[in-house]
């Protein structure tokens, strides 16, 4: 059985019922730009998104037009592409595995579909792409640039971090730009990152020179001489 979608119609009658919104009422007039704020959604690729705003998406045009399916302001070409996307969208959705949705009963008994994160309907659709260029040729450049990987976790357990976590990284950042394995000498000393810490504020408090003492020995690499610098 098709599952409704949020228009509370089933995904393989939204064909006329699109149609006939793609005129616009009398005495109102097409949206002058409806293409997507892409530097918006950079940011918002790994946030959930409705099903059909991420097709609106694939198909170059803003999610605000189809919010609420106010279609009038697409010409015949865009809504018939959008339409069959959101066919393919939705039967792919049903099908389970390519990407995760989840569905959202609303208080007048429709159902929102969303993608738990645009980033995997973006890899999914490029997948489309290099099965069947006749439907997903037309992808905007700016939307293949939502498929740039997530950037790693901060530490190794995730992006979970405290305060004194964050200075100790501060430390290895000072720590990597001054060194260069090529010349020793250039290498930090334990005073050099104590110093560079307690010029740092905890809080509202002085930076614990304890605690230097202990991050500036956890920085200090296990190859590294003891002694004065020399680049021998």
């Amino acid at each position: 059985m098709t599952k409704k979608t949020k228009t509370g119609e089933q995904s393989k009658n939204v064909g006329d019922s699109q149609k006939q919104a793609a005129s616009p009422p009398q005495g109102e007039n097409p949206p002058a730009n409806y293409r997507p704020f892409w530097d918006k959604w950079r940011c918002c690729r790994f946030f959930p998104i409705d099903l059909d705003e991420a097709v609106a998406l694939s198909c170059n045009f803003e999610t605000e037009v189809v919010d609420g399916w106010d279609l009038f302001g697409l010409n015949d070409e865009d809504l018939d592409e959008f339409r069959v996307r959101l066919d393919i969208a939705n039967r792919a959705a049903e099908s389970g595995g390519v990407f995760d949705v989840v569905r959202v009963p609303e208080k007048d008994g429709r159902e929102t579909v969303k993608v738990r994160r645009l980033y995997d309907f973006v890899r999914w659709a490029l997948q489309m792409r290099g099965q069947d260029l006749k439907l997903w040729k037309n992808l905007p450049k700016e939307f293949f640039e939502l498929a740039v990987e997530a950037p790693p976790p901060k530490w190794p357990w995730g992006d979970r971090t405290t305060e004194l976590l964050d200075h100790m990284a501060a430390a290895g950042e000072f720590w990597r730009e001054k060194y260069d394995p090529a010349f020793p000498a250039t290498a930090p000393t334990s005073d050099d990152i104590e110093k560079f810490l307690l010029k740092r504020k905890w809080g509202k408090k002085d930076f614990p020179k304890r605690v230097a003492e202990v991050m500036a020995q956890i920085l200090r690499p296990d190859d590294l001489k003891s002694g004065p610098r020399n680049n021998s």
